[in-house]
């Protein structure tokens, strides 16, 4: 259930990130409260506010800081879902989340081992992570960072994404 919450809200953050509608809005930080029992809703709470305030510096440093809080706890279907939140944040907001991550650079580090060189793709053609991560690419091509070390990393994360390939089982 919380795999189907995570996803929708990176689809959500995707379709609110080509709207770029940024205008002045009332932005309020959500609480990080990370519960040792529920630490799904944490995922939850961050992807949400994060496609509903449209990823602005604020709420995705908001996001980032909770979302690293979160990771030393993270188990099961968190740890599995951590990674897609983070590339979630990512992008939505290249800068904040290149600016946190290299503040963390062992995080950083496994985070890029995570992303897969092959995704599985179980439903018929055509594998819908394909224009995603081409998107993905685009988006991080055009987003010049201002410091030459974020810049390194995001063209690591760019030459990762390159390698990804879609395989379609049945």
């Amino acid at each position: 259930m919380i795999r189907k919450i995570v996803v929708l809200a990176w689809l959500l953050l995707s379709m609110a990130a080509t709207a770029q509608g940024r205008q002045a809005m009332n932005l309020r930080p959500f609480p990080c409260r990370i519960d040792p029992n529920d630490p799904e809703r944490v995922l939850v709470d961050v992807l949400g506010t994060m496609s509903l305030q449209l990823g602005t510096d604020d709420i995705a440093g908001n996001a980032m800081s909770c979302l690293l809080k979160l990771r030393p706890i993270a188990d099961g279907i968190v740890a599995e879902d951590l990674p897609t939140a983070f590339t979630a944040v990512m992008g939505q907001n290249p800068p904040v989340f290149f600016s946190f991550m290299a503040k963390n650079p062992k995080v950083f580090q496994e985070w890029l081992q995570d992303l897969p060189e092959v995704f599985t793709w179980f439903k018929n053609p055509p594998c819908l992570f394909g224009p995603k991560r081409e998107q993905l690419i685009l988006l991080l091509d055009h987003t010049k960072m201002r410091e030459p070390r974020l810049e390194s990393l995001k063209e690591q994360v760019i030459q990762k994404l390159h390698l990804i390939r879609c395989r379609q089982i049945q």
